[in-house]
């Protein structure tokens, strides 16, 4: 059950200082490249040293032979998501099971995740069930949405597809691909 406490995030406020001014967050979201199957250890570990760290994780339907059973099944493999300054970055690469943190394209600057995306991606994790799928790589900006109504509320994406009945909601992550979910077309509200 600790392991769960970890994997969800504890999101941080921001800071004031004696004069009432609220002081800008510096921590942002890098992601982590780590060896496979070490994402809940390497979160764990950096949960640990103080980081605030996120591996996203969902509730997956899983067949045994005499009953049908619900597992935590990791969404993105491979990947570790954690908030930090720019100036502690380093002390990651020392942890083990890290392989590498990813950069920007053609740059050496460390690759940063909106929060936005982060919190989208939590809220999708934690309510989406089975639909859920990962798609790595680029997809084409669509139509920005953001969902009104049900379990999904608050969350912004791009359309994808429309059905009849249900829209294809993509919730980009930046640098790695898209979260992909059916959602009911009444539920969401175009054009942000």
């Amino acid at each position: 059950m600790q392991d769960r406490q970890v994997l969800s995030s504890i999101t941080s406020e921001d800071v004031t200082d004696d004069g009432g001014a609220m002081e800008k967050d510096l921590k942002k979201w890098h992601v982590a490249r780590v060896y496979s199957n070490a994402e809940r250890t390497v979160c764990q570990r950096l949960f640990d040293k103080g980081i605030e760290a996120y591996v996203p994780v969902m509730k997956k339907r899983s067949r045994r032979r005499d009953r049908i059973t619900f597992i935590d099944s990791i969404l993105i493999s491979c990947y570790v998501f954690f908030r930090c300054e720019d100036s502690c970055i380093k002390s990651i690469y020392r942890q083990q099971g890290i392989v590498d943190i990813l950069r920007c394209v053609g740059s050496s600057r460390y690759a940063t995740i909106p929060d936005s995306q982060i919190e989208s991606l939590k809220i999708l994790c934690a309510n989406a069930a089975d639909s859920l799928v990962f798609k790595p790589g680029h997809i084409h900006p669509g139509t920005r949405i953001v969902i009104s109504h049900g379990r999904l509320k608050g969350v912004t994406g791009e359309i994808l597809s429309v059905d009849t009945s249900f829209t294809k909601l993509c919730v980009r992550i930046d640098m790695l691909g898209c979260a992909v979910v059916n959602v009911p077309v009444e539920w969401c509200v175009g054009d942000l």
